[in-house]
């Protein structure tokens, strides 16, 4: 990177290009500083994700301590840089468009980019439990495709980090939770027929959550919402049993709860919290 710079300066080439080339080799290790230009991250990430993919493809992953080809430092380098320096980059997509253009023969294609998927989420998760609890980093990775928005997830850890130790978030959890826990095996993309609800906690669930659209909020909006809910929900558990020997009472009430548990999980995994 360095001699490539000098050349690079000596052929008359723009000053963004000699400290691109200069600068894609950053980080030079875990601590080190990353690159300052938009030319430096984006080929250094280019390169990162070229080689480490490469490196899996051929059955080489890094295995206990032994990492001869850097592929923990480039891994960290790529995670390092995207939330640093705030990129908008997708790198789920960035894995596979890296596998489609891998110039060997990969048989598993799905196998390879799952292998490589686990390994960022494996090294994002040390990486940030160095700074923040372990049970508020694993659940924001467990709940979605984190990889996808990097920014994104670093703000939310943050965020849930310093409300995890608020008075309120206990009873949010716990409402949570016991949504969690009785649709633990269920899925299902229909919404609660209302003129199937025989309990007037069942309307009154319906009528305090159904308004709160995660689609047009963000998870600071939606965990505010969300938490004006509590009191519906305890109510509901108090009042309702859900598994009615009614199968269509109780498909409702479990769809009810579904819809619920959806908005919860936009946010994180609830379950994983350690209150």
């Amino acid at each position: 990177g360095f001699i490539g710079s000098d050349y690079a300066f000596n052929a008359g080439e723009k000053p963004e290009v000699v400290k691109g080339i200069k600068e894609h080799y950053y980080p030079l290790g875990a601590d080190s500083e990353l690159a300052e230009g938009i030319e430096g991250q984006l080929v250094g990430i280019a390169d990162k994700i070229n080689t480490i993919v490469a490196v899996f493809a051929e059955g080489k992953k890094p295995t206990g301590s032994a990492d001869p080809l850097g592929v923990r430092r480039a891994t960290l380098g790529i995670i390092k840089t995207i939330i640093q320096k705030g990129l908008d980059i997708d790198l789920l997509a960035l894995i596979e468009k890296s596998i489609e253009l891998m110039p060997v023969e990969i048989n598993d294609k799905k196998a390879l980019f799952d292998d490589v998927k686990n390994f960022f989420e494996q090294r994002l998760n040390i990486f940030y439990t160095e700074k923040y609890r372990h049970d508020v980093v694993d659940a924001c990775i467990s709940n979605g495709e984190v990889l996808s928005n990097l920014k994104d997830f670093a703000d939310k850890i943050e965020f849930l980090a310093d409300k995890v130790k608020t008075p309120e978030f206990a009873s949010l959890n716990e409402a949570a939770n016991r949504i969690i826990r009785i649709t633990k095996d269920y899925q299902t993309e229909q919404l609660p027929d209302k003129a199937l609800f025989n309990n007037a906690s069942e309307s009154q669930l319906w009528e305090c959550t159904s308004v709160i659209d995660m689609d047009k909020l963000d998870y600071k909006e939606l965990f505010i919402e969300l938490s004006k809910t509590v009191k519906c929900i305890d109510e509901f558990f108090e009042n309702v049993l859900v598994m009615d020997k009614d199968e269509k009472v109780k498909e409702n009430r479990l769809a009810l709860l579904y819809s619920i548990r959806r908005k919860f999980d936009k946010i994180a995994d609830f379950s994983k919290f350690v209150i």
